[in-house]
């Protein structure tokens, strides 16, 4: 088995919160009402983070969905949201998400290291917690700036060897990140 199956099969069978399943019928309003509490629970400083973006009317992609906590939220702001994951039953479950929810959003399964997108299509692209798990990391650094638009921002979370995470902000063409600088 190739190693991008591996990641595709692991995240398929693990997708975190789903043990929420236990307390709510999954892909019922209940489940990701109880799944988004208990992410934010858990890492109550996303939803500060995630306010602080400007999303409304902006065009974002996340790269790595899970079950679509963070594109919920961002669908809520008011973003044109497109949420990606390898996974085929965690896009499912984040587009009946968005159903169930009453909000707004497109998903789609994609790979990171090939993103299905025209050049500089979105304000923002945001992904928690994802890149370090592609075989080929510099490679979805790459197709994420492809996609970003002149001036477009990525916000990424990686982590980071001696420490639990890294939040890393960077703004398209920020001076020293040469993958993610725009001519």
């Amino acid at each position: 088995m190739s190693c991008k199956k591996q990641v595709q099969t692991y995240w398929s069978e693990n997708p975190p919160g789903i043990e929420v399943e236990q307390r709510a019928s999954r892909g019922s309003r209940d489940f990701y009402e109880l799944l988004d509490k208990e992410r934010y629970l858990v890492e109550d400083y996303l939803l500060d983070i995630i306010s602080q973006v400007d999303v409304e009317g902006k065009r974002i992609l996340e790269v790595g969905c899970g079950l679509g906590s963070d594109s919920r939220q961002f669908s809520i702001r008011g973003a044109d949201i497109v949420s990606m994951d390898l996974s085929p039953s965690n896009v499912v479950l984040t587009c009946k998400g968005f159903k169930v929810c009453d909000l707004s959003g497109y998903s789609l399964v994609a790979d990171a290291e090939s993103l299905p997108f025209r050049e500089e299509s979105f304000d923002y692209v945001y992904s928690f917690g994802v890149l370090h798990h592609t075989p080929n990391t510099q490679g979805a650094i790459d197709e994420i700036r492809r996609v970003l638009k002149p001036r477009g921002w990525a916000i990424a979370m990686l982590y980071n060897k001696g420490l639990s995470y890294k939040w890393i902000w960077l703004r398209h063409g920020l001076i020293g990140l040469e993958s993610f600088r725009k001519s």
